[in-house]
């Protein structure tokens, strides 16, 4: 038996789950997770969608990656988003952390981000507290930023059915009950450990979803030999960022997926070889993969085998550095995005808030000097040196030393003729949680005298 958890509480807001967390729409009930149901190979390369419904295409899979199947609706499949998939939320919703996190202060909808990232789509309700990993601050025409956020847990995309061939054994047997929030009982899900060693899976998050009860036994075979369930899934239609409401979308099982013919597929080789050297591989297709620039970062298949090698690990210490390798990926992941969109995107300015701690004076002097001055910051610029490739080589220093921020420049912005001068930079702004620092991508730089108070 699973124990419950916060992820488990939340819920795509076209099922919404009956959690209180989730706004209470259906009262008194409490909901588990699931547990993904099979493992898949995509045939083609294919658009993943951010609803079932709405067919508003998300992001791209390679023909040959593997996926691991959530949910089926309408010929649609859920999973989990790409190492390259983002999402969104209101910035007004989010205080932003030292450590590159944001908090939410009040309940609020993640949005499945399209390749424009102007429109969205809600895909899952947040509680108030739950902290989500932020990418970079946007601010789109209307006037209405927001937070572009790496998928929560229980944020999914959407495949076609027919994109899949699927493998014959489940990833894990598995029932599910729910009752209400009387106190008569909990929802739960049973599992049953397989007998063979475990498939060459992602280890994902669980999709969090309605009431699944056991439905009666289907007329057409399963893809699961487990006991048939009824699950709801889908995201429901498109909104814009700047509007978004809860719906009370009526809940409707999925059906129960037929089996498909494996013919086609067959094992790879590299699933076949010892932990040791697909981790050793992995690791050095990494190092080769990052030495060159990012725009040329295609890490979404390491990410894939990282998950692969975290199910195939014989013990606590291989999952360990399956799980290493994982966090690695993901932080070079995010470089590349934030560059990505540093290049395109003309990113708000921060928001200015409500201080907990007491502020330092130079520091605000330096801001506010800024925005009078119509820089996004001012400070004396200095050199960084760090061993991680693709990071900051400059950075804008207070007057007490302190960084103001990291700073990058563009193609044709010379900053060498001004290291050590006391500069305002104007540029595209956004934020390392690697580092926890702001960082301006520079678009032009200006000396400027020093600050008088």
């Amino acid at each position: 038996m699973l124990p419950f958890n916060s992820h488990a509480a939340r819920c795509p807001t076209g099922t919404l789950l009956a959690v209180v967390l989730c706004g209470g729409l259906f009262a008194g009930s409490d909901v588990a997770a699931t547990e993904p149901l099979a493992q898949a190979i995509v045939l083609n390369d294919t658009t993943c969608w951010t609803s079932a419904e709405t067919r508003s295409p998300a992001c791209r899979l390679k023909a040959g990656s593997r996926v691991v199947v959530y949910l089926e609706r309408d010929g649609f499949t859920a999973i989990r988003p790409p190492a390259d998939a983002t999402s969104g939320i209101d910035a007004q919703v989010v205080q932003r952390e030292p450590d590159g996190w944001g908090t939410l202060l009040r309940p609020a909808d993640a949005l499945a981000c399209n390749n424009a990232g102007l429109r969205a789509e809600r895909t899952l309700r947040l509680a108030a507290g739950e902290r989500v990993r932020l990418i970079s601050r946007v601010k789109q025409a209307s006037g209405k930023v927001w937070w572009r956020i790496e998928p929560p847990e229980g944020d999914y995309r959407w495949v076609r059915t027919t994109d899949l061939r699927f493998a014959e054994t489940p990833v894990r047997e598995a029932s599910i009950t729910e009752t209400g929030r009387s106190g008569a009982s909990v929802a739960t899900v049973a599992h049953e450990a397989e007998a063979d060693e475990p498939p060459p899976l992602f280890q994902l998050p669980a999709l969090p979803h309605a009431t699944a009860a056991t439905s009666p036994p289907s007329s057409s075979p399963s893809r699961y030999p487990s006991t048939a369930r009824s699950v709801t899934a889908a995201p429901d239609a498109s909104a814009e960022v700047s509007s978004l409401a809860p719906s009370a979308t009526p809940l409707t099982p999925s059906r129960a997926l037929p089996r498909a013919p494996l013919a086609e597929v067959t094992p790879s080789k590299a699933d076949e070889a010892p932990f040791a050297a697909r981790l050793s591989a992995a690791e050095f297709a990494l190092s080769t993969v990052v030495a060159n620039a990012t725009s040329s970062w295609r890490l979404g298949p390491l990410r894939a085998e990282a998950d692969l090698l975290s199910l195939a690990a014989a013990d606590e210490r291989e999952r360990a550095l399956a799980r290493d390798l994982a966090t690695r990926i993901d932080r070079f992941a995010d470089i590349a995005n934030r560059s990505a969109v540093a290049g395109t995107t003309r990113l708000a300015p921060p928001v200015r808030r409500t201080k907990t701690s007491p502020s330092n004076p130079a520091s605000d002097d330096s801001e506010n000097e800024a925005a009078r001055l119509g820089y996004d910051a001012i400070g004396k610029l200095r050199p960084v040196v760090s061993s991680t490739p693709g990071a900051p080589t400059h950075a804008l220093v207070g007057a007490e030393g302190q960084i103001v921020t990291l700073v990058t420049a563009s193609r044709g912005v010379d900053l060498a003729p001004l290291l050590g001068k006391r500069v305002g930079v104007s540029g595209s702004r956004g934020f390392m949680p690697q580092y926890g620092k702001d960082h301006l991508t520079a678009q032009r730089v200006t000396p400027v005298g020093e600050l008088r108070r």
